[in-house]
């Protein structure tokens, strides 16, 4: 007996000879890692995108019964996570959006208007697309760090949203996190933590679709690094350094200078330390040494830092990742534990005081980055030579 399931239609009860029936096209080149896609389910409302072919010659009626219970059972199931998806997420935003889940995300997508190019996608396609940049960028982080992916931790999915109406969104992060937009995590009495992202694609600040997704990739990413071993929410309050070096690098490493901003509104007295140019920024302070000491900035949680620090902190980042990328899943592991600080950690992990990773850094950085500003990607740097 078959028994297989896609977003875009399957098969139940057959050998290889079984037919799997194909659904009315919903999207164009729909993402294998899609695993629910609400249009598709939409349009086979019976079935649920799921398609019933019994296999005649099979003898076995008991193991063609088990069969049916299991197809109705998977059935009843995608009926569910649509059903709650319309009444917990449509009734938040106030009209429709298309939903996809992933292996690690679930997303709600309402946009209407993205161009990518010069080609304006339709909603659903635009869902399907953001989707499989998600489950890019999942697969990136892991490979940036260089680990195994059973080293991420996940009880449930994050919740992901891409919206196009401010009120709506305005209105999500109200409900679920009590914050502006951005990336949150909620706290249940019973039950894993949820980590929710939300991001407006406001035409005021968004310009195209390639800053969309590079304001999607940073927010995300700082869901995608509680993960690492096991789910604690704990570099933002403890090692912000870390927190908000992540989120940056991957903005630098995928796209270029940075185009997000999480500084408070009282900290725009730091006009220079705005500027996208990080590197020159950087390289300038250390030459003209006025530069911090790392002790300054490593154990400020992310509301205490301005943006000079989180400059020096996404090239602290940048530093350990071309030091020695793979003992990054170690360092954000060994800064979960309870009190321990960044400079503990870094000593633990890289072998590193802070007075050695202070030099290490400065020579990095003065031979590395560009006195110039840099447009586009920063290109992947020789990793360091064994001493």
């Amino acid at each position: 007996l078959l028994l297989a399931a896609t977003a875009s239609g399957a098969a139940f009860g057959g050998d290889e000879s079984t037919r799997t029936r194909t659904l009315p096209a919903v999207a164009d080149d729909l993402d294998p890692r899609i695993e629910l896609f609400s249009p598709v389910l939409d349009s086979d409302p019976a079935g649920a995108g799921l398609d019933w072919e019994p296999n005649e010659s099979c003898p076995d009626e008991a193991a063609l019964e088990m069969t049916r219970i299991r197809f109705d059972a998977l059935v009843d199931e995608r009926k569910e996570w649509l059903a709650e998806r319309r009444e917990d997420v449509e009734r938040v935003l106030g009209g429709p959006a298309v939903h996809v889940r992933t292996a690690h995300f679930d997303l709600a997508y309402d946009l209407d208007d993205l161009k990518v190019g010069r080609k304006k996608v339709r909603r659903i396609d635009g869902a399907a697309l953001y989707a499989g940049r998600l489950e890019d960028h999942h697969e990136w982080f892991v490979d940036t760090l260089g680990i195994d992916p059973v080293w991420m931790k996940r009880e449930n999915r994050h919740q992901v949203y891409v919206l196009s109406d401010r009120e709506a969104a305005e209105r999500v992060v109200t409900r679920l996190l009590g914050h502006k937009l951005g990336g949150g995590f909620k706290s249940n009495l019973v039950g894993p933590e949820e980590s929710y992202a939300v991001v407006l694609n406001d035409p005021k600040f968004v310009e195209s679709d390639d800053a969309l997704h590079q304001i999607v990739v940073h927010t995300v990413s700082h869901n995608v690094q509680h993960d690492v071993k096991r789910y604690l929410t704990w570099l933002n309050d403890r090692h912000g350094w870390l927190y908000d070096g992540w989120a940056h690098h991957a903005e630098i490493r995928r796209f270029g200078p940075p185009i997000t901003t999480c500084h408070r509104d009282d900290q725009l007295d730091f006009k220079h330390w705005l500027s996208p140019y990080w590197e020159a920024n950087v390289r300038r302070a250390i030459k003209q040494r006025r530069d911090y000491d790392p002790a300054q900035v490593i154990d400020l949680s992310v509301d205490d830092m301005n943006p000079k620090h989180r400059q020096f902190a996404w090239s602290y980042v940048d530093f350990l990742l071309w030091y020695d990328a793979p003992k990054m899943a170690d360092l954000l592991d060994r800064t979960k534990g309870e009190g321990r600080s960044s400079a503990e950690a870094l000593l633990d992990v890289y072998g590193l005081d802070l007075p050695t990773f202070w030099e290490e850094w400065k020579g990095f950085v003065v031979e590395h980055y560009s006195s110039k500003p840099r447009k586009g990607p920063t290109p992947a740097r020789k990793p360091r030579k064994s001493r």
